[in-house]
C-alpha cells in the first residue's frame, strides 16, 4: 500500500547523526509539511539514511511525500513514525502525463499511394 500527501513545505529541521549500539552511524532529517483544507494540518516526516533528500526542496514548495508508516512499543507507550521514500514536486507526476503526449509533435503519417504494393504471394 502507498501512502501519499500533498502539501506546503514550511520547516527542515537540522540534521541529526550519531552511531548505533551495534557501530553503525545512522542519520535522520525530520521536515514538516502543511496540509490545506478548512483547518490545515502540519505533518511531521522522519527521513532515516539518505534515501531521500529533503535539501532539493525550499520552504514554501509544494510537494507530495510517498511513505510508510512504522509503529514501535517502548515500555507500554507506542511511537509512530512517518519514513519518506520518496519526494517530488507536487504536480509533477500530472506535468509528466500531460508532457507524454504533444500532438504537434506527433509524426505525420506517410502516404501510402507512392510505396510500391506487395503482391498477395501468401502460401496459404
Amino acid at each position: 500500500m502507498t501512502l501519499e500527501l500533498e502539501g506546503k513545505l514550511t520547516k527542515i529541521l537540522p540534521a541529526a547523526t550519531g552511531q548505533g549500539k551495534n557501530g553503525t552511524n545512522w542519520f535522520r532529517q525530520d521536515f514538516v509539511i502543511e496540509i490545506a483544507g478548512q483547518y490545515p494540518t502540519n505533518v511531521c516526516f522522519s527521513i532515516w539514511g539518505d534515501k531521500v533528500n529533503i535539501n532539493n526542496f525550499q520552504i514554501g514548495d509544494e510537494i507530495k511525500v510517498s511513505f510508510d508508516v512504522n509503529s514501535r512499543e517502548y515500555q507500554d507507550k507506542w511511537y509512530t513514525s512517518l519514513r519518506p521514500w520518496k519526494i517530488e514536486r507536487a504536480g509533477a507526476q500530472a506535468q509528466n502525463n500531460a508532457s507524454a503526449w504533444n500532438p504537434s509533435t506527433e509524426p505525420t503519417p506517410m502516404p501510402t499511394s507512392d510505396l510500391p504494393q506487395p503482391e498477395n504471394d501468401l502460401p496459404f
